[in-house]
């Protein structure tokens, strides 16, 4: 019947524009209209800080700067044929001190500023952390005869970079030792571009995760691959353009790098609720916690003497 007829034609027509979206075929029309500006509803909403935020953020403007060692003018990270891989330069907008735009939350405009500082940072003695140089952060522990490095980022070209900067600042010695704290592709991605699998074959390099940390990577990043990259486009909003009517800011950091992903499987895993281990004459202290925001996770617990500074055992 022309009843059925027109039925299946608008089903097909919804069909076709369902996978042309999927396959990132978003029709010129809608491309054209680019961003828009904030309606009244969102005017008003804007305009008027969250009542849990105070009105001077000072203190978290000074935080954020804390232990501050040296930072680039502009991330600019590219891959050996040039491909841009982590760009922090269209972010500039955020640079002034003029109040958030009617289409920016004001809360997400102050995170979004404090999450531009960008660089090196010393955390206490023999802690480093390099931020700003993808959508994590890549922290540095100085042991004995080399650095530990946890969670190395998301690609090989920002993990070599944030090696880089540290060397740049501090003594050159080689990572001896790399721990995954949990499943997420960007805390562990990027570990190739900072050490090199044959020396991890070799017994020179340890690599540390919590059990089951390379099925629930395979899980996430192959199985459900597709699925947690749609999810991660739409979370942190990767295909807008930057600016105070497109992507602001990820939450977590500035955006997800487009670089070179790798993985080492762990030589050691952490099975245990609580587990006490030396690396590098650092003492660990290990804690299981999964499903606090991936299903494999954990977190650690440094020994610190008097002084701030790290306790070899």
């Amino acid at each position: 019947s022309a009843i059925r007829e027109n039925i299946m034609k608008k089903t097909g027509l919804r069909i076709l524009l369902i996978v042309a979206l999927l396959c990132g075929a978003v029709p010129a029309a809608m491309a054209a209209s680019g961003p828009k500006e904030a309606d009244s509803r969102t005017r008003e909403m804007n305009s008027r800080l969250p009542s849990t935020l105070p009105a001077d953020d000072r203190q978290e403007s000074e935080f954020s700067l804390r232990g501050l060692i040296a930072a680039d003018s502009a991330v600019d990270i590219r891959s050996k044929d040039g491909k841009p891989v982590f760009d922090t330069r269209p972010y500039g907008f955020l640079a002034t001190d003029s109040p958030n735009p009617d289409t920016v939350s004001p809360a997400l405009w102050r995170h979004a500023r404090r999450n531009a500082v960008q660089g090196l940072f010393k955390v206490t003695d023999g802690i480093y952390q390099v931020r700003g140089y993808d959508i994590a952060n890549i922290t540095f522990i100085e042991g004995k005869n080399g650095y530990i490095a946890v969670d190395p980022l998301m690609a090989i070209e920002t993990s070599q970079a944030a090696l880089g900067l540290l060397y740049r600042h501090l003594p050159v010695k080689p990572v001896v030792a790399v721990i995954y704290t949990h499943s997420h592709v960007d805390h562990w991605g990027g570990v190739k571009g900072i050490v090199d699998a044959a020396d991890v074959e070799a017994g020179k390099v340890r690599i540390i995760a919590p059990a089951g940390m390379a099925r629930e990577a395979i899980s996430e990043n192959l199985l459900a691959g597709n699925a947690m990259e749609r999810r991660a486009t739409y979370m942190f909003g990767g295909l807008l353009p930057k600016g105070p009517r497109g992507q602001v800011d990820a939450g977590i950091g500035k955006a997800a790098s487009g670089g070179t992903l790798s993985f080492i499987p762990p030589t050691e895993e952490i099975a245990r609720p609580l587990q006490e281990m030396t690396i590098e004459g650092v003492r660990f202290v290990f804690q299981q916690t999964p499903g606090a925001e991936a299903p494999v996770e954990m977190n650690f617990h440094l020994r610190i003497r008097a002084g701030n500074a790290l306790n070899f055992g």
